[in-house]
This record gives structure tokens, C-alpha cells and sequence, in this order.
């Protein structure tokens, strides 16, 4: 409890500067058609967001929207990744065609120059820009036909001859390739490196993963359901003298509970495509230990607990994201062991197999351990459903954060089940988790 109450302390502590871990928000710096510079932030989720108009924040605070008519380029400060207008692109080039697009990602900047572009509809293109020619390229879809039964496949390689011609001064050799953008890097990058030209290539966009720690102060609950399930009775030799059920309602109304501190590390990976999203990963240690008296038995284990765990954080501020989670919980037993007393249960006897003809009904005490070798089953899985939020400064991320799971079971036996539920008071924290892109 003193470690809970010292990172809350922390946590309360930490000055709100602000993050870029997982924000919407991007420093950037603006060229306007004009030639003028300046500095600010714009809104982004998701990466596709720049290719349409963006939301950018001016000195007074206000929102504004911004798109290619008035601005040439932005790029982020961060990852220094550079956008640019179609009147950027176009410089220089005759009778350029209209797009639809407003931002263009620069891949690569040179002598022959390649960008990435989504139109409104959203689909791919990629313009290769060389002198005073622009050729605008796409993926074709492949075509099939079939021909005396067979199915043939065939793909348009128009684009790859194009691009071929169009580089074809310093690289002659015009074999086709298999189109995407790794294949248009490396051919441009060819060329450039071919006329011994300088040229800028963009970094990769790459997720980010953030390492801490977690600690947690879990509660946990064990119920019984009789599964009124035919059977012999502890104790008899053969199955085939009698059969019946057992009567579990002294076993059902016992809830067990427990409670204990769990350790472990952190991993937090927020992927590249949107910011809305992250998957968190917590291996922690953890001892459980459930005892009934009334019923004299008692089983303990200690556990590697691996959660996963996908949340979705709603980006409120960008110091400060409320979340949610869904996940699953496969918890290892490391070391197990349970004792369990006979336990006196009534037995309702259905037939005496021998006399078949004049089955009766009969009532008998019969003692049984509540747990038979081999019914113990530690090892579990459990759904995992979380709320919080988390904090981000310059150098830190914490975590808190109500866990519920659900749907475990401790034992296999064909007489009763047994649910296992648990929920979790966790503080995770990571130490400087700068920007992922």
C-alpha cells in the first residue's frame, strides 16, 4: 500500500508539460505560397488525416483549417517527415493535371523526386516527378480470364514501363518490376545515386514502444455451480453398483475471496497508423491463496500473469487521455498446491444398476475430498476488461487503471464448476517516452 500511495504522490507531483507519446497534437512548421515561415501545432489522428485539410492552431489559439492553396509545405518538427502542396510539385511543370489531393508526403527529393498522395476517395497514388515532367502512377488491379477451364491471372504493367521511360536516360535497363512503394524507392534512389546527385529520403513512419514498470492491489473471488452431473460416489469400487448426484448446497454457498500486491513490468506499443489506440503489455508475479474453513480446503498458487490488452484512449488533452481496454489474461502457475479435507455431502442415489427392474430413489451420506487428484487446474485464461486514463509529460507516462476479468476456472471436475473473477487497482509508469514517429 505505501508503494500505491507513493506513486499517486508522484503522479500529483509531476508538472503537466506535455507529451507527444500518443497526442493528437503536432509541432510544425508552416511555408506558406508567399515564402512565409511560421511555427504552430496541427490535429492529427491518424496519418491518412494530413492528406486532406488540416486543423492548425495559431498564435491566438484559434483553429483553423489549412490546405494546399495557401500553404507549400509543412513539416513535423518531431520526426522532421515533410508534406507538401500540388503547387509545390507542380513548380516548373507544363499543363499540370488538377488533383483532388491537398498534402503530399515527400519520399524522396532529388534530381527525380517521389511523393505519396490519398485523394478524397482515398485511394493510393504516387507521383514521380523528373524535370519538367510529372508522371502520376498507381497500382493497377490484376485481371483474370479463364481459358479451357484454367484460370490465368494477369497484371497491367503499364505504370512499371512508364516509369521505366521516364528514368530511362541514366537507368536503360527497362525489365519490369513488381510495384509498390519499396520498389519506387529504390528505383528513384537508382537514379538519383545513377546521376550523382544529392537527394533527401523521408524516414519510415515506426510504432512506439514504451518500457516500465506496474505494480497493482488485485482482489479475487472463487464461486461453485453444481453441474448435477451423474456419477458414482467417492468411494465405491465399482461404477457399475450405483449412481447419482451429489448434493453441493453447502459448497455453492461458500464464495471464497482473496487479495495480494502483484509486481511487473510494463510495455506500451502505440502503432503507427492511428492514435486513438494502444496495446499494453504487463507481465507481473503474483501469489493467490483461497481457504474456506467451514469446507477445510485451501488452494494456493503463484503466477506469471501476462495480460494483453488493446485500449482505446479518447484524446481529450494531450497530457491527459481517459481509456478503455479489452484483452486476455493467460495466467502460468508457477508453483500450486491445495489441500482439501473429505467433505460430507448428500447423495441422491438415482438406480441400483444390479436390480435395474426395481430402481429406487435413496438418500446416503457419502465423504468425498473436494478437489480429487488431478481436478486441480491452476493454469487459467481470463477475458480482460480495464478504465483509466493515463498522464504523459515530457519524460514520463503513468497509468491508472481499474481492471476486471472474468471467466476462469480452477478446477476440471465433472461434478461442479468453479469461476474465478478478480479485479485490479494498477499504476503503471514509463520513463521517457519520446515521440513515436
Amino acid at each position: 500500500m505505501k508503494i500505491l500511495l507513493t506513486l499517486c504522490l508522484l503522479a500529483l507531483l509531476i508538472p503537466n508539460s506535455y507529451s507527444q507519446v500518443n497526442s493528437p497534437i503536432e509541432k510544425v512548421k508552416i511555408t506558406y505560397v508567399n515564402g512565409a515561415t511560421t511555427e504552430g501545432e496541427i490535429y492529427v489522428i491518424r496519418p491518412k488525416d494530413i492528406f486532406s485539410p488540416v486543423k492548425y492552431k495559431t498564435s491566438s489559439g484559434d483553429w483553423i483549417l489549412l490546405n494546399g492553396k495557401s500553404v507549400e509545405s509543412i513539416v513535423l518538427l518531431q520526426s522532421q517527415q515533410r508534406f507538401v502542396s500540388y503547387n509545390y510539385i507542380t513548380k516548373n511543370i507544363e499543363s499540370p493535371s488538377n488533383s483532388t489531393s491537398t498534402f503530399y508526403k515527400v519520399l524522396i527529393e532529388g534530381d527525380a523526386s517521389l511523393y505519396y498522395s490519398l485523394d478524397s476517395l482515398k485511394r493510393e497514388f504516387y507521383y514521380i516527378k523528373k524535370e519538367t515532367t510529372l508522371l502520376r502512377v498507381t497500382k493497377k488491379k490484376k485481371s483474370s480470364t479463364y481459358i479451357d477451364g484454367k484460370n490465368y491471372v494477369k497484371e497491367d504493367k503499364a505504370n512499371q514501363i512508364k516509369i521505366n521511360g521516364l528514368l530511362s536516360d541514366c537507368l536503360p535497363d527497362k525489365s519490369l518490376f513488381v510495384f509498390s512503394e519499396m520498389n519506387l524507392i529504390k528505383k528513384v534512389i537508382a537514379y538519383n545515386t545513377c546521376k550523382k546527385s544529392t537527394f533527401e529520403k523521408a524516414g519510415l513512419d515506426k510504432a512506439k514502444i514504451v518500457l516500465g514498470g506496474v505494480v497493482g492491489y488485485s482482489f479475487s473471488t472463487i464461486k461453485f455451480k453444481d453441474e448435477h452431473s451423474l456419477e458414482s460416489p467417492y468411494g465405491y469400487s465399482s461404477s457399475l453398483l450405483v449412481k447419482g448426484t451429489n448434493d453441493l448446497s453447502s459448497l455453492e454457498n461458500e464464495i471464497l475471496k482473496q487479495s495480494s500486491f502483484s509486481i511487473g513490468l510494463a510495455f506500451s506499443i502505440f502503432p503507427k497508423w492511428n492514435k486513438h489506440f494502444s496495446f499494453e503489455f504487463q507481465p507481473q508475479l503474483i501469489s493467490r491463496q483461497w481457504t474456506s474453513e467451514s469446507q477445510k480446503f485451501k488452494m494456493e498458487c503463484s503466477y506469471l500473469e501476462l495480460p494483453t490488452v488493446l485500449k482505446m484512449n479518447f484524446n481529450i488533452k494531450k497530457y491527459f487521455q481517459p481509456t478503455l481496454g479489452l484483452g486476455l489474461n493467460p495466467s502460468i502457475s508457477l508453483q500450486s498446491k491445495y489441500n482439501s479435507a473429505p467433505l460430507t455431502l448428500g447423495f441422491t442415489q438415482e438406480s441400483l444398476q444390479q436390480y435395474s427392474s426395481n430402481g429406487f430413489i435413496k438418500i446416503t451420506k457419502v465423504d468425498r475430498p473436494i478437489i480429487l487428484p488431478g481436478e486441480y487446474s491452476p493454469s487459467q485464461q481470463r477475458i480482460v476488461t480495464s478504465a483509466g486514463f493515463d498522464l504523459f509529460t515530457n519524460r514520463s507516462k503513468i497509468g491508472f487503471n481499474y481492471r476486471y476479468e472474468f471467466l476462469g476456472s480452477l478446477t476440471n471436475s465433472r461434478i461442479y464448476t468453479t469461476s474465478v473473477s478478480s479485479q485490479s487497482i494498477l499504476i503503471s509508469f514509463s520513463l521517457n517516452p519520446k515521440r513515436r514517429f
